[in-house]
Formats: C-alpha cells, structure tokens, sequence
C-alpha cells in the first residue's frame, strides 16, 4: 500500500550521488582519464564527494563493481553517518557522508 500511495519504497537508503560501473581500462581512462577499472561517481548532490571520484569503500566495505557497491549501499540505514573512501587526484581521500532516503527524481515536481 506505501509503495502504491507515495510511488516509490521509503528508507532507501543513498548517498546523494549516482554513479557508473567502468569494467575495463580503456573505458576508465576516456572517460575519467584513469586506467582503474570501478565505480565513478556520474553526479554528486554533496560538497565532499565530486564528479569523478573512484568509490574505494564505503563504511569499511571494499567496493570494486556494480554488485559490491550496491551491498555496500543495502547495508546503511537513513540518518546515520559514514565513512567513504574515494580516489581522488592520485590520492584516497576519506570523507564522511550523511545516509539520505532515496527519493527518485520527478517525483515532487
């Protein structure tokens, strides 16, 4: 019945940014002028993680494809905070990240 009345599943949790796979070297490197195979961040709704950024970790969990990154994501809850781990201009940067409900876009407008 929520699902039916507000049109998408409540607590979901996100980070407030989106992201894209990138399996092989060549398509890391055209696109984010790296050869690191991983999860790139397409868009960013916050000050600390940019465009670009390799996901290395997020809370403590490796994240290195598509699959890993979503059980990183399925394992937080709404509210709490955690740590995120991006490579960054040759660097892994750590940054902390508020845990947002996901909220498809379109939905409010």
């Amino acid at each position: 019945v929520e699902i039916i009345e507000s049109k998408y599943i409540h607590g979901r949790p996100t980070l407030g940014i989106e992201v894209e796979y990138a399996s092989d070297a060549l398509t890391a490197y055209r696109k984010y002028g790296v050869i690191y195979t991983g999860v790139y961040v397409t868009s960013s709704n916050t000050d600390v993680i940019k465009t670009k950024d390799l996901i290395y970790s997020i809370d403590g969990q490796l994240v290195t494809d598509a699959s890993s990154y979503a059980a990183a994501i399925s394992s937080l809850t709404v509210g709490e905070k955690v740590t995120v781990e991006v490579y960054r201009n040759d660097h892994i940067i750590t940054v902390e990240v508020e845990v947002a409900e996901y909220v498809p876009s379109g939905m409010f407008g």
